[in-house]
């Protein structure tokens, strides 16, 4: 995996969902979709891809693109229905950060304490955003020590301390007591770290050595009903890590195998049930998609209904009726072969339809955010 800072057009389009388009009434329709020659891999025939209507009453309708004063490479919905975007540094030493008000549709200039491009993020019990690392310049990919938190009342800064170790894409997973549980990233000698840490609001940054494990960058993490996190990726290998005993478990392996720049998700609707999408599968663009329940000793891994289009670098969102939007993507290495389509999924029938097309490409340093009306703001790539 690598960074690749490319010339850019700081565009966003926004999107309603399917219960909301008839509000939307400030948004342009999407013309019709055509059939799309790019065939997925995996299940699926492009002849019998699932397609909507083109009612924007059914498929959604995203607006015109309009230029944005930040690159959206990561973001954040504050408690304040606010929206939080960053990137790296223009001129200066600190990643560039706004903060846009869709009530007011303005802006506020946030400029970050130092460079947090390729940061974790999560939100604390305060309200508060942690936000873990970033990108230093003492190698190629070099993590920083530093972790900080956005408040989203007074929209300033301010550090929290130092990890373990330097962190350049981790991930990190807010637990049911608000603390927050670090883990991966580049470190200073930009390696692969396997080092854990905790943030606890009331301790601080603690070392969780029990906890060591190597994961790929930005591991897909989520907390479960009984306390545990779930790893499901990008590796075949599915494990748990319960925090009060520190034991990693290993659960199971995906199908399809590894899923480079795939995604994972919650299944809304249900309990501890978790759903990888897509990515790259043995260096093609995968359609495939698996659910597994982690309160299913037994069962394991199951592939459900297939993308109708393959893709990697998608974002996913979900929305207030339970379904699932997958927009974005792409089918070519970071910036290639972008996919405009989004797809919605089912988790009762298990199949996602082709829904309202995009203007531009979304996939590498890409973002898409529900905002408090049910609109979905989809922003980002360099």
């Amino acid at each position: 995996m690598n960074s690749v800072r490319r010339p850019h057009l700081m565009r966003i389009a926004l999107a309603m969902g399917m219960l909301f388009a008839s509000q939307a009434v400030h948004l342009a329709i999407a013309g019709p979709i055509e059939l799309d020659p790019r065939a997925p891999t995996g299940p699926g025939d492009p002849i019998s891809m699932q397609r909507g209507d083109g009612d924007p009453a059914h498929v959604g309708a995203w607006s015109e693109p309009r230029e944005w004063p930040v690159i959206a490479i990561h973001g954040a919905l504050l408690p304040t229905g606010k929206v939080l975007h960053y990137s790296y540094p223009d001129d200066t030493e600190q990643s560039r950060a706004m903060v846009w008000d869709p009530a007011s549709d303005s802006f506020e200039l946030v400029e970050g304490l130092t460079d947090q491009f390729c940061s974790g993020l999560s939100f604390l019990g305060n309200g508060r955003l942690l936000v873990t690392g970033g990108n230093d310049d003492g190698c190629l990919f070099q993590g920083r020590l530093i972790a900080t938190q956005f408040d989203a009342f007074s929209e300033t800064w301010s550090s929290v301390g130092h990890m373990s170790t330097g962190r350049w894409y981790p991930s990190n997973i807010t637990l049911a007591n608000g603390s927050v549980i670090i883990v991966s990233g580049l470190n200073q000698n930009c390696v692969l770290t396997s080092k854990m840490d905790m943030f606890d609001p009331s301790r601080g940054m603690v070392a969780i050595p029990e906890g060591e494990r190597a994961l790929d960058l930005f591991p897909r993490m989520h907390l479960l009903s009984s306390g545990k996190i779930a790893h499901v990726g990008s590796e075949q290998l599915t494990s748990t890590f319960d925090p009060i005993t520190r034991v990693w478990e290993n659960v199971d392996f995906s199908n399809a195998g590894y899923r480079d720049q795939g995604t994972s998700v919650l299944v809304p609707g249900t309990t501890d049930e978790v759903m990888i999408i897509g990515g790259y599968v043995n260096g093609s663009p995968s359609a495939s998609c698996e659910r597994i329940d982690f309160n299913d000793e037994e069962t394991g891994w199951q592939f459900t209904g297939s993308l109708n289009l393959g893709r990697a670098h998608a974002n996913v969102v979900i929305l207030p009726d339970r379904k699932v939007l997958l927009v974005g993507g792409g089918t070519n290495d970071f910036y290639d072969g972008p996919i405009l389509e989004a797809e919605f999924y089912d988790p009762a029938t298990e199949t996602w339809t082709l829904v309202a097309a995009q203007a531009h490409g979304r996939m590498y340093h890409s973002t898409a955010i529900l905002l408090p009306d049910g609109r979905v703001l989809s922003a980002g790539q360099d």
